[in-house]
C-alpha cells in the first residue's frame, strides 16, 4: 500500500466522522431548543426540582429566567456557592435545562481544569461531556 493513498484514506475517514459527529450534535441540539419552552421563573425552578431529583443531585441549583435575553444558557460554578443556571430567549426551554444541569450532575467544570494543553480540554470537552449532555438534554438518557 503507498503512503499517499493511505493519507488521503486516513483523511478521508476524518472528515466523514466530522461530519456525522457534527450532524448528530446539530440534531441533539435543534431537539433541545424545540423542547417546551419555560413560560415563568416558577416552571423553571419546578423544572430544576423535578430533573435534580431524576439525576440524584444533592447538591442546590438556583436558577434564574432572563426575559431581556434574545438566547442564552450559562451555568455559574463557585464551590462556596450553588451552581447557577441562567437561561433566556429560545434557549429557555426544558431541554437546555436538563443539558446545563447533567453537566452540573457530572461535574464537566472540574474535570476540566485537569488537562493542561487547550487541545486535550477542547477534546475532552466536545467528547466527554458536551455529548452525553446533549443526549440527556434531548432525550433524558444518561451516559
Amino acid at each position: 500500500m503507498d503512503l499517499p493513498y493511505l493519507a488521503n484514506s486516513t483523511f478521508d475517514g476524518i472528515k466523514l466522522v466530522a461530519a456525522v459527529g457534527g450532524s448528530c450534535v446539530i440534531g441533539l441540539t435543534a431537539l433541545q431548543i424545540c423542547s417546551s419552552k419555560i413560560s415563568d421563573q416558577k416552571e423553571l425552578e419546578k423544572l430544576i426540582a423535578e430533573e435534580s431529583g431524576k439525576l440524584g443531585l444533592k447538591s442546590e441549583v438556583k436558577a434564574f429566567l432572563h426575559d431581556g435575553c434574545k438566547a442564552g444558557a450559562v451555568i455559574h460554578f463557585n464551590d462556596s456557592i450553588p451552581a447557577e443556571i441562567h437561561v433566556g430567549g429560545m434557549f429557555a426551554r426544558k431541554g437546555v435545562v436538563r443539558h446545563e444541569l447533567y453537566h452540573i450532575y457530572k461535574n464537566h467544570h472540574k474535570h476540566l481544569l485537569t488537562y493542561k494543553s487547550k487541545l486535550a480540554r477542547l477534546l475532552n470537552y466536545y467528547l466527554k461531556a458536551e455529548f452525553p449532555a446533549q443526549v440527556y438534554g434531548a432525550f433524558g438518557i444518561k451516559l
